[in-house]
């Protein structure tokens, strides 16, 4: 009898410390993961990169041009990501602002050397952007005038938030060339029904053909898929620039799944 009680006894030690052992491995093991969350966590931020406004001076007497810009990365992408995409657009927004002040000193020396800037004159230059959870797009709107320039312009750079890579018509379309078909199409159909038909260039067609597949050109928005021939392309300054937008309803068959809207 007293034999078996120390057996007994002896089964309960093993059995408290086997639930012992469990509980520490469990705890530690829940901790190891929470610490691991904790970590990841760290490895992504916000990255807010904004540039102050800036004048450009062509002389003391002058208020000069105005550029206002904000890039916002979400939380969601990792900061390596983050700061390739940041670098890729901080290079497209420095390369248009160098444009505009060309633009402007070129314009004023031309047509009027002794113009000088008021509160009328100026370009606000603006980034907007549109997310789902593989995606995000820069909408890049330059507007305004200056003496004897101006400038109404709207591009589009989607980024792939997974990678932090440009994403080219090819990543997008599921089947290429029916896509780029489906879109020139499309977009010659809009075109038909603009009031600025009349006018265009002669060899448009294949004008188009080549802007809307051209970097900044095309991108996601909230209300469809835009396209864009920015102006001068295949019509006169006083026509603008060419912007339609399809329906991702009709889009359905062409893009691939991750980027359906």
């Amino acid at each position: 009898m007293k034999g078996k009680k120390v057996l007994l006894f002896i089964i309960v030690i093993i059995i408290l410390g086997g639930i012992a052992a469990g509980s520490w491995y469990f705890g530690t093991k829940y901790s190891d993961k929470e610490d691991k969350k904790v970590e990841e966590k760290k490895k992504k931020m916000d990255i807010v990169v904004k540039y102050n406004t800036e004048k450009y001076e062509r002389s003391t007497d002058n208020k000069g041009l105005v550029i206002n810009n904000s890039l916002v990365i979400p939380a969601s992408i990792s900061v390596d990501n983050g700061n390739k995409i940041i670098e890729y657009m901080r290079n497209i927004l420095e390369e248009d602002w160098k444009d505009v002040k060309e633009q402007t000193d070129s314009a004023i020396e031309t047509y009027d050397p002794d113009f000088q800037f008021d509160d009328q004159y100026g370009v606000t230059y603006t980034t907007t952007h549109y997310i789902n959870k593989d995606l995000i797009v820069f909408n890049v709107a330059t507007s305004g005038s200056m003496g004897g320039v101006g400038w109404n312009e709207s591009r589009y750079y989607n980024f792939d938030l997974t990678t932090g890579e440009l994403l080219k018509i090819e990543d997008i379309c599921k089947d290429v060339n029916a896509c780029k078909e489906f879109m020139n199409n499309e977009f010659n159909r809009l075109l038909k029904g603009d009031q600025r038909y009349k006018n265009l260039d002669e060899g448009f067609e294949d004008v188009i053909k080549e802007q809307i597949f051209t970097e900044g050109n095309y991108g996601f928005a909230k209300e469809g898929f835009v396209l864009v021939v920015p102006e001068f392309k295949i019509s006169d300054a006083t026509a603008g620039a060419f912007i339609y937008t399809l329906s991702y309803l009709e889009l359905d068959d062409y893009l691939k799944d991750e980027y359906k809207i």
